[in-house]
């Protein structure tokens, strides 16, 4: 089961002004969509690194240089 870092997407007071700035940071199972336990706002995936289509797509592009060299 993959695990990622998600971060609160709330960037104005919450709960009644009673939370002034959350930057809530946690690790989750990557198949959810978790809600922030301070302030209650919808948590977004941390961008750590390339997505699976950049990689593949970086991947396609290497091996189609190798191939023009030779």
């Amino acid at each position: 089961m993959a695990e990622c870092y998600f971060v609160c997407s709330s960037d104005t007071e919450r709960n009644n002004g009673k939370v002034k700035s959350c930057n809530m940071r946690f690790k989750f199972n990557e198949f959810m969509t978790p809600n922030c336990p301070i302030c209650s706002a919808q948590m977004v995936p941390e961008n750590e690194g390339l997505s699976v289509s950049e990689l593949l797509q970086k991947g396609l592009r290497e091996e189609n240089n190798k191939k023009e060299r030779i």
